[in-house]
């Protein structure tokens, strides 16, 4: 082997740039493997006594293996064995089910009988918001916090590293993820905010928008002087050389904002159509040859807009996903008092999927590959393709779990022993400890990140010992995060 000059932080930004990324395929596999596992979840602890399901000690390691174990695991050493795990999981759940004594009975008589058999499941009750929404917000921040750290070692597949230009990455999907899980639940999501009627209420809502994101500009800062202090490794062509996710976070927030004072939150598809397609129109009228190759044609970097070209150009394709979550946002959180209608939700999100789907293949064909870089038309189509994908899976899951409650196949609760869920040990979820503090979460990984990274050589580290690193910076993440949500503690920025 040639002795190489390169320091180890040189090697380390090689290490996590200048990847080509993975199908389409492989990350939709991976995204199924979430609601699998939290379908898992439900059966075990309903299988279990009400007596051993309802201990904190019992439901944590549940959710802790489950979660964060399990999911790091199927995210690195076991990449290859997805379609394999996969299967186990449905499998493993279908059997807990039939393990009742009214299961093979009841699943006989619907085949005999599948007219009243689907009208009695229609009409169980499920009014309120189902657990999906709470479910794949916290899902995506896990999933965030396992690949930010794991992404460092060796153990990690390099396949679902960040692209350098055009392809998919697993990691490709974070930030687009994120935002669209907040915009599902933004005010505007729930009809909160009118049209502006004068000037002066554009100012003053811009400028409380403006001042409400001072926790996201904080952390941008924070997160620039702390990288550039340490002389911790970067990769320029994410976001560029002071830009980060903070900031892109603060931008979307206080332009979206700006836009609403004139447009109804009910058009917000049409916003997101419309700024899409004026983002992809600038793209090719030269926009991207700047974004890839800078003011000189070669990469170079001068001046604050060239240096940070990435992430201040890829605003507009957030913003685009940012109000498409809103418009899907307003139809998820609209008011449903059974399963039957919840079916219905479920299957115009399955049609809207599939038509995704195709506006996806097309604008590969016709527009452009995919480019998180550029969050160009087609990046956004697939952020929407992969987040409705969850959203459909753990809404079945959910609807599953609660017609097994209803005619017995599972364990349900009575009414008299259901205890409260906010901050309760006897139903307390992870999911749920994850997506009440959603931000204190997301800092406290990356600090732990930053932590783990400047004390441990990463990229040496054998892959046994790098699952139990990992493992271990999940543990005290989960550990934290829930003794807040036991004690009923919610860390508010602002």
């Amino acid at each position: 082997m040639e002795p190489t000059n390169m320091s180890y932080k040189e090697e380390h930004i090689n290490f996590v740039s200048g990847h080509n990324g993975t199908s389409f395929f492989e990350i939709s596999m991976l995204a199924a493997t979430t609601s699998a596992t939290l379908l898992l979840r439900e059966i075990v602890l309903l299988k279990l006594s009400y007596s051993i399901a309802s201990k904190l000690r019992v439901r944590f390691l549940v959710d802790f293996v489950l979660f964060a174990m399990l999911l790091a695991t199927i995210f690195s050493a076991l990449a290859d064995k997805i379609l394999l795990i996969l299967s186990f999981y449905l499998l493993t759940s279908f059997f807990l089910v039939s393990l009742n004594s009214n299961a093979t009975s009841s699943i006989i008589r619907s085949l005999a009988s599948p007219a009243p058999a689907f009208k009695s499941v229609s009409a169980v009750p499920l009014s309120g918001r189902p657990s999906f929404i709470t479910n794949f917000r916290a899902t995506v921040n896990l999933a965030t916090a396992i690949c930010i750290l794991a992404v460092d070692f060796a153990v990690f597949p390099r396949r679902f590293c960040k692209v350098e230009t055009f392809g998919k990455g697993f990691m490709d999907v974070g930030v687009a993820s994120f935002v669209l899980s907040n915009s599902i639940v933004a005010p505007e999501a729930r009809g909160r905010l009118a049209v502006a009627r004068s000037w002066s209420e554009v100012v003053e809502r811009v400028s409380r928008s403006a001042v409400s994101s001072w926790p996201l500009l904080v952390l941008g800062f924070g997160r620039l002087v702390s990288v550039k202090g340490s002389d911790y490794h970067e990769v320029f062509s994410e976001y560029g050389v002071h830009w980060n996710f903070f900031f892109t976070l603060a931008v979307v927030r206080i332009a979206s904002t700006f836009i609403l004072c004139f447009v109804s939150s009910n058009k917000s598809w049409l916003v997101a159509c419309i700024v899409a397609g004026l983002h992809e129109f600038c793209l090719q009228r030269g926009l991207k040859a700047y974004i890839f190759y800078g003011s000189d044609g070669k990469g170079g970097r001068s001046g604050f807009v060239d240096s940070n070209r990435e992430g201040i150009f890829s605003c507009p394709g957030y913003i685009a996903i940012y109000f498409a979550g809103v418009q899907l946002g307003q139809f998820l959180l609209t008011p449903r008092q059974n399963v039957g209608h919840w079916m219905k939700a479920l299957l115009t999100l399955v049609v809207t999927h599939v038509i995704l789907w195709c506006l996806l293949f097309a604008s590969e064909i016709y527009l452009d590959l995919v480019s998180r870089r550029l969050a160009n038309v087609t990046y956004i189509i697939w952020m929407l393709v992969y987040n409705i994908q969850i959203l459909v899976a753990m809404l079945a899951v959910d609807l599953g779990v609660a017609v097994c409650k209803e005619f017995n196949l599972l364990r349900k609760i009575p009414v008299d022993q259901e205890p409260s869920r906010n901050g309760d040990p006897r139903t307390f979820h992870l999911l749920e400890a994850i997506n009440r503090n959603g931000l204190a979460y997301f800092l406290l990984a990356n600090l732990f990140t930053g932590f783990v990274n400047m004390s441990v050589a990463t990229l040496q580290t054998p892959p046994v010992l790098s699952l139990v690193i990992i493992f271990g910076y999940l543990f005290v993440l989960s550990a934290v995060i829930s003794l807040l949500h036991v004690f009923n503690i919610s860390v508010k920025f602002w």
